[in-house]
């Protein structure tokens, strides 16, 4: 499982920067170690300092952070294939918790073996940097979301971006992507109560927008669930199809 974890990492990166084979190799073939997490597990510890690089395999992981008074903010969701902490990298200790939200499986790997490819290769470096920056993106993003957006339009905006970030598929008509996530973690995503969620999501489901079935999301209708999230894609840097785009390092 882990080493299929190692090989979705090295595709998202490849998605995004233009690597030439042996970068992708080095990649493959970087060492690691899996943990398997409970739902609920903590396996980052705000303040500390790391040694790993974690890369989820499975399953679905989450930044937050947390109040004096105890109220907990959900500040990144990590997908299967992404990198849970890429800022170790150059920053050994973390700056947020990490936390497992269902069952999952985390590869472990070696910051000072990372360190080692990127020394030795620099697009894997660009593509690090090109990973960082992404997040930093999306995190900007959620930030708007809770500041300046309204409670239908943060959820919507959300549901559009997991759909994207996820690998959504057409099923029927309708596009359909993994939902683990309960109205208590959407709550803590978007700064609103359980209960003002569930009004949120019996209103989308009433619009015909969105239906949660099975652990699931079913878009019903994808441009008026765009419309009502003002949401646009730009920030999570779609594939372009030139490879300059995808390679600022020159390859000669």
């Amino acid at each position: 499982m882990a080493q299929l974890s190692l090989e979705s990492f090295t595709s998202r990166l490849a998605a995004r920067t233009l690597l030439m084979p042996g970068e992708r190799a080095a990649l493959a073939g970087l060492p690691y170690d899996t943990r398997p997490l409970l739902p609920g597990q903590a396996f980052i510890e705000a303040g500390k300092i790391v040694q790993h690089v974690d890369i989820v395999s499975s399953g679905l992981a989450a930044r937050f952070d947390i109040t004096d008074e105890g109220a907990r903010l959900l500040t990144a969701l990590h997908l299967p294939g992404d990198p849970v902490n890429p800022r170790s990298i150059v920053q050994l200790r973390s700056s947020s918790g990490h936390i497992a939200l269902v069952p999952t499986t985390i590869a472990r790997v070696p910051i000072t073996a990372l360190r080692r490819v990127a020394a030795r290769l620099p697009g894997v470096a660009e593509a690090l940097w090109r990973e960082a920056a992404l997040e930093a993106d999306i995190t900007r993003q959620w930030m708007v979301n809770i500041g300046r957006r309204d409670s239908k339009t943060r959820i919507a905006h959300l549901f559009c971006e997991l759909a994207l970030r996820s690998g959504s598929r057409e099923v029927a008509g309708k596009i359909v992507f993994p939902m683990p996530l309960t109205q208590e973690h959407l709550a803590d995503i978007t700064g609103l109560t359980p209960v003002h969620v569930n009004r949120v999501l019996r209103g989308l489901r009433e619009e015909n927008l969105v239906v949660l079935h099975d652990r699931e999301a079913h878009i019903l209708h994808w441009r008026r669930l765009v419309a009502a999230g003002e949401f646009r894609p730009n920030y999570l840097h779609i594939p372009a199809t030139s490879d300059e785009s995808l390679r600022l390092l020159d390859l000669s």
